[in-house]
């Protein structure tokens, strides 16, 4: 395999990196405000916390190879060229 097809691979994958990275943030997301909401009707207990929703781990992780996925990829088509 020469480094083209390498870098190709690499960019696929850092692709693919940001989108579960998307995907795991909207996942939280979407569980803060479900909580949210539950708060809001036991409320009237005297409960009244509004949660924010914060960046998981799992996607700080998946961000940060996708940014290497996507250098590394881009020097491999980038050498494949010279």
């Amino acid at each position: 395999m020469d480094n083209k097809v390498i870098g190709i691979i690499c960019l696929a994958l850092a692709l693919i990196a940001f989108i579960v990275a998307y995907d795991r943030y909207k996942v939280n997301a979407g569980n803060v405000e479900l909580m949210n909401k539950l708060n809001q009707g036991m409320s009237h207990f005297g409960v009244d916390t509004k949660l924010k929703p914060a960046v998981p781990t799992i996607t700080k992780v998946l961000v940060v190879v996708g940014v290497l996925l996507t250098a590394g990829g881009g020097y491999l088509i980038y050498q494949s060229k010279h």
